[in-house]
Parts: C-alpha cells; sequence; structure tokens
C-alpha cells in the first residue's frame, strides 16, 4: 500500500504539473506562486480507491493575519484555526463513493515559531516549516478511502462557508481517466468529476 500511494503521489504532482502548463498562459508563468489573498488553491487526485485533497491559503484569509502568532489570543486563533480544518466535512462533501477520511494534515508552521502541525492517523511525511516572508500560507491534506468510487460524482467545496475571506479557488484535478481545471466561488462551488 505504502509502494501505491508514494506511486500515486509522483503520478498526481506530474500529471498537476502537466496541467497548470496546459491551463495557464506563457504570461502567466513567471505568477504561479503568487500570494493573493482572498484566492486559495485546491489540489485534488483520485486513484483506485484513494483520494487525495490539498488545500492551501493565505493565512490572513483563514485566520485574519499571516504573521508570527506570539501572544496568547494570536495562538489560541492558530490552534482554533487547526480544529476547524481538521473538520473535513465542513470543507468538502464528496457525493456518492462511500468515502472516509484516512488521515489528515494540518500545517500552519508558517504562522508560529515551532513546527505545530496538526495531524490524524498515519501520515508519511509532515511538512517543515517554511520560510516567512511575511506572506504566511496554511496547507491541510485529506486522505480518503471509498469503497464505491465509481459512485463518486461530484466534491462541493464548502471552504466558503467556514472562512468567507476566500473569494475564489482555483480548483485543480486528475482521476486516471481525465484531469480538469475550474475557479469556484460562493455560488459555483461543485466540481463535477462526470
Amino acid at each position: 500500500m505504502k509502494h501505491s500511494s508514494i506511486s500515486m503521489i509522483k503520478r498526481y504532482w506530474c500529471n498537476t504539473i502537466i496541467l497548470i502548463i496546459v491551463t495557464c498562459s506563457p504570461a502567466s508563468y513567471a505568477h504561479l506562486d503568487a500570494h493573493v489573498h482572498g484566492l486559495a488553491q485546491v489540489k485534488i487526485a483520485i486513484e483506485d480507491q484513494t483520494i487525495e485533497i490539498e488545500i492551501s491559503a493565505p493565512a490572513a484569509d483563514l485566520v485574519g493575519f499571516e504573521h508570527v502568532a506570539k501572544t496568547e489570543s494570536g495562538i489560541k486563533s492558530v490552534a482554533d484555526l487547526a480544529t476547524k480544518l481538521a473538520k473535513d466535512a465542513d470543507l468538502f462533501v464528496l457525493k456518492a463513493g462511500n468515502c472516509k477520511l484516512v488521515n489528515h494534515t494540518i500545517n500552519t508552521s508558517s504562522m508560529t515559531n515551532q513546527n505545530q502541525n496538526q495531524n490524524s492517523g498515519v501520515t508519511d511525511k509532515v511538512n517543515k516549516p517554511s520560510h516567512n516572508d511575511g506572506h504566511s500560507e496554511v496547507i491541510a491534506h485529506y486522505h480518503y478511502h471509498c469503497k464505491k468510487i465509481e459512485n463518486l460524482s461530484t466534491i462541493t467545496v464548502t471552504v466558503f462557508e467556514k472562512f468567507p475571506s476566500v473569494e475564489k479557488i482555483q480548483a485543480m484535478w486528475v482521476t486516471s481517466t481525465q484531469q480538469g481545471a475550474i475557479t469556484l466561488n460562493i455560488k459555483n462551488n461543485i466540481i463535477s468529476l462526470r
């Protein structure tokens, strides 16, 4: 299973890079890593009976600030954020497929003086703290197992309801038969997998 998971991750990133190249104009290549407030990214890889979902967003949109939390209230806000992000059912609705969350990793390390990743279950690798240049990002990763993956028809992204500062989400997905990209917002928040 571990070899299959590593293989899936390699294919996911390879397909994601191809997807970015295909969907971006040459003029926008220089801005692929741009930090834009109000804009989050969701990357989804589906293979066999496994779904990997990763969301990344500017910390300011999720917790209200981007600096390293030093005060008691700031540290509590970061902990509260990790708790909110751990509730995957409040962020994603996987229609059909009989999918269950296996584990997740929440990386808020760019907002703390130490690596305070919140995780559940067994994780392959914990993200290391990133350099904080004043533009902190929060990354959450979710790993699902689906008994009837062939029935999975849509993923509804409900992040907008929990984090109103997120105005748009660039979503990209790859499966064994297709790949796609869409910009989601509060009125258009469904990714169709069929």
